[in-house]
């Protein structure tokens, strides 16, 4: 594949073409050169500039063609701006995606914060199971209370005359 770069284009066609054109003109010189002494002045002048002519014209079609046969090869500046233009939005999608990735990682807890975390979770459990003791030692004394008080409840319902029942006042008499 031949470059592909917009700085390379029309420099690049314009320098070669140039170069072989000059290349080709110094062989035609030096080939002319011998001629001219081989068939004289006169002859030479006509049939040079006919023939440096007509290769000329030769050269120069073919080089046009050439360079119109890789048109495709090299890339138009226009083309080469839009790319360009692609690249640089796709790669600042790319940065934004990565900058909130990064943000959401610095948010996240680090290893030290987790086994720290681990820790004073196990801490916690432990206080938890130690509160869960005391909790059902205190339903069991409130258990053996309430059946106490039941017990009482039942002995005043038992006793013979005028009692107090619950919420009347013991010597009888009203408020």
């Amino acid at each position: 594949m031949l470059f592909r770069s917009n700085k390379l284009d029309a420099p690049f066609a314009i320098v070669a073409v140039q170069f072989v054109g000059a290349a080709s003109g110094a062989w035609f010189f030096v080939a002319a050169s011998q001629v001219a002494c081989m068939v004289g002045p006169a002859l030479f002048m006509g049939t040079i500039v006919a023939v440096v002519s007509l290769t000329t014209l030769i050269v120069q079609g073919l080089f046009a063609w050439a360079l119109w046969s890789l048109r495709r090869a090299f890339v138009r500046n226009d083309d080469y701006l839009l790319h360009l233009q692609r690249e640089a939005r796709r790669e600042s999608v790319t940065a934004r995606r990565l900058s909130a990735l990064e943000e959401h990682l610095r948010q996240m807890p680090a290893g030290d914060d987790l086994a720290d975390l681990h820790g004073e979770l196990a801490a916690l459990r432990g206080e938890i199971q130690a509160l869960n003791a005391r909790i059902s030692g205190l339903d069991r004394l409130l258990e053996r209370l309430e059946h106490g008080l039941d017990r009482q409840e039942d002995r005043l319902r038992l006793l013979p005359g005028p009692h107090c029942s619950v919420g009347a006042p013991l010597n009888g008499s009203t408020r």
